[in-house]
């Protein structure tokens, strides 16, 4: 599957504010679970936790529904297994929207021999992209926004940093319903 980068003018309301909004880029994903991006999500510094180092945030490309899954550590005997059950649950929701192609960064929590064996059995194509590629934006951005969420919710409740994962899934939850 090819991702095209298209050029698109800023609004005048973008303008006016300095932001970044465009219409959009045309990924040519038609339904479910078509295009899924995977990426982990490490928290901000100075935010920190005892048990937990990461977050693996998964999106569908066509609903950009967020799901994401504590992790306690970013090896791929823990990031694997969560890999599996998001396509088992996702294929689950949708019965006929089998996962045809995940996006990930080259991280080697995310390509390892085990999970590449995993997809060619399930007929999954895993496609990667080069460190610092813009690529990934669409889950990047989302990234971003969550962490914002995070932070303004936690300043908000004055909640220590130790309740980063907690008040991030909040966050997936409020995204998925916006």
């Amino acid at each position: 599957m090819m991702l095209r980068r298209r050029q698109f003018d800023m609004c005048e309301a973008c303008q006016a504010t300095g932001e970044g909004c465009f219409e959009g880029l045309d990924r040519g994903v038609t339904e479910r679970n078509e295009l899924v991006f995977a990426d982990l999500l490490f928290p901000p510094r100075n935010y920190h936790c005892t048990r937990l180092k990461a977050v693996l945030v998964i999106m569908d490309a066509h609903t950009r529904f967020v799901t994401a899954f504590p992790v306690k550590d970013t090896t791929k005997e823990e990031v694997n297994p969560l890999i599996q059950r998001y396509v088992a649950w996702a294929e689950r929701l949708c019965p006929g929207c089998k996962v045809q192609t995940v996006f990930s960064d080259v991280g080697g929590e995310l390509v390892n021999d085990e999970i590449t064996n995993w997809y060619q059995s399930h007929g999954i194509v895993h496609t990667t992209t080069p460190r610092n590629s813009s690529r990934l934006n669409m889950v990047e951005r989302t990234h971003e926004m969550l962490v914002g969420m995070m932070k303004s919710m936690m300043k908000e409740a004055g909640l220590p940093t130790s309740f980063w994962v907690d008040a991030l899934h909040y966050a997936v939850y409020l995204k998925n319903r916006s």
